[in-house]
């Protein structure tokens, strides 16, 4: 399941909460639930649906942590894309305090930093942290 907030037609991503807490009924080890924004690319193939929220990310991210930890049968574990924490604040507006707030939201849960680009992907941001500076 692919949860993507900030939802274009209100109307079709009314229901995301309802969504969530009936599927994560039939959740089991093997599945996922991103919470991803809407530059996120669709994903189409079988097995794979995205549902469109209402809500800001982090509100998702909340409601998402909360309905898995209510869960007695599965348990979060959490990924971050490591590129995150690159991402300066004049490049994106507002980045410093959604990276506060997602702490926030996920303390104290370990988080796994995966880069979502090549093996080479950390030095090269390494790289251009260092050409800006």
């Amino acid at each position: 399941m692919v949860v993507t907030a900030l939802c274009a037609r209100a109307s079709y991503c009314q229901a995301w909460k309802t969504k969530l807490s009936e599927e994560l009924t039939k959740y089991g080890h093997r599945n996922w639930i991103v919470v991803a924004d809407s530059a996120y690319p669709l994903q189409v193939p079988p097995g794979i649906e995205t549902i469109l929220a209402d809500a800001d990310q982090l509100t998702v991210v909340r409601e998402v942590i909360t309905d898995l930890a209510e869960a007695r049968h599965v348990r979060a574990i959490v990924y971050t894309d490591s590129e995150l924490s690159f991402v300066p604040e004049q490049d994106a507006k507002g980045v410093g305090a959604y990276r506060e707030g997602l702490a926030k939201l996920l303390y104290p849960k370990t988080l796994i930093r995966l880069c979502h680009m090549s093996r080479s992907c950390k030095s090269s941001i390494r790289l251009a942290r260092a050409s800006r500076s």
